[in-house]
């Protein structure tokens, strides 16, 4: 975008454009609107399409916020593109049309070297199109940042501990932290919800999870929430999972040297009160194995869904429909031990879902 866009978009919007910094904001003008823009600061053109442009915003989340995801385009060609339904969210509103309130504005003249306004003027479809520089406006302050705005720019760039100290000296070291902004904020910062967690041998976990919610800003429902048990080669791990994906993940146990085991399992839930809770459970289907007793490796009834043989090769590919499990009784039908969880609390998630710990926590 030249700097003719940016003056013609603040004159006639009454805005200037914002958020070039981040990832989300739209750093491109159509061809279409830049060339109006530039008519009606030289008076060739009246006035543009609309009176309030389309005003971008951070979205919360991809699945009801986001304006990329919910536009359908799929099968959509050249000539049916028309069809095209835009959906109108908090993070993109369509822009308003002009109205007896909304008026059209007037030009004012715009004070820009001769170069730089031919500069602007240059087709942006030439291959040696350079966008020029913006002009320096002498009279801004620079912007003094507080605690919240620091932690939200550590936040946005995921830095460590070390990272957002170095961060944080860099800019009090160039004046532009407040003075009651603190550089050693983040040595501390976990030990708001580090007393909420326990070591037992070698297992971490959470023992209050209502209060690690409360401290995260969610109002905890355990039927919003999912928790899901996995276990590489040489740790074990719980996370909550939402519902639907709007919130982030929270692990509320972890091991490095536990294995998957029924034992461990139990020991698990208990730490973690399960029976207070009643989350539903996602997992493999060797952990939906072990939390309802079933007895691991090769087995004759394998399946906890259903009686099916896996001995009886002859009727694999012949049998479609095998008898259900009513009851799931240990000492029976390859099932060695007590039910840990309800059968009805089980779900088991895709085949391609990998779960990992949030380096930052």
């Amino acid at each position: 975008m030249s700097p003719l866009v940016y003056k013609g978009y603040e004159q006639y919007f009454g805005c200037k454009i914002g958020d070039q910094d981040k990832p989300w904001a739209p750093h491109f003008c159509c061809s279409k609107c830049a060339i109006g823009l530039s008519k009606w600061l030289n008076g060739s053109r009246t006035s543009m399409q609309f009176a309030i442009p389309m005003i971008w915003r951070e979205p919360r989340d991809h699945y009801t916020d986001c304006y990329f995801c919910l536009t359908d385009i799929k099968g959509i060609t050249s000539k049916t593109k028309k069809n095209i339904c835009y959906p109108n969210l908090q993070s993109a509103i369509h822009p308003v049309e002009h109205s007896t309130e909304l008026e059209v504005p007037k030009p004012k003249k715009v004070s820009f070297d001769d170069d730089t306004v031919e500069y602007a003027m240059l087709d942006q479809d030439d291959e040696e199109f350079i966008p020029p520089p913006m002009p320096l406006d002498k009279t801004r302050l620079p912007h003094i940042i507080n605690q919240s705005e620091l932690n939200d720019l550590v936040r946005d760039l995921n830095l460590t501990k070390d990272q957002s100290e170095l961060l944080g000296s860099r800019l009090k070291g160039w004046n532009l932290l407040d003075e009651e902004t603190k550089v050693s904020f983040f040595r501390t910062r976990q030990s708001d919800f580090s007393v909420h967690f326990e070591m037992q041998g070698s297992l971490c976990y959470c023992n209050y999870v209502d209060r690690v919610m409360e401290l995260l800003g969610v109002q905890h429902e355990p039927s919003e929430w999912r928790l899901s048990i996995d276990s590489p080669k040489y740790s074990l791990k719980a996370v909550l999972l939402h519902k639907g994906n709007v919130l982030p993940s929270i692990p509320i146990g972890h091991s490095v040297h536990m294995k998957e085991s029924h034992e461990n399992m139990d020991i698990l839930l208990k730490l973690i009160r399960y029976d207070s809770y009643n989350w539903h459970i996602c997992g493999d289907l060797k952990v939906i194995g072990l939390l309802l007793g079933m007895q691991p490796g090769y087995t004759k009834y394998c399946c906890f869904l259903c009686e099916w043989d896996s001995r009886a090769r002859q009727s694999h590919y012949i049998v479609k429909e095998w008898p259900l499990r009513h009851q799931l009784t240990a000492g029976t039908k390859s099932v060695s031990c007590q039910s840990l969880v309800n059968p009805e609390k089980i779900l088991l998630p895709p085949l391609h879902i990998k779960l990992g710990l949030m380096k930052t926590l």
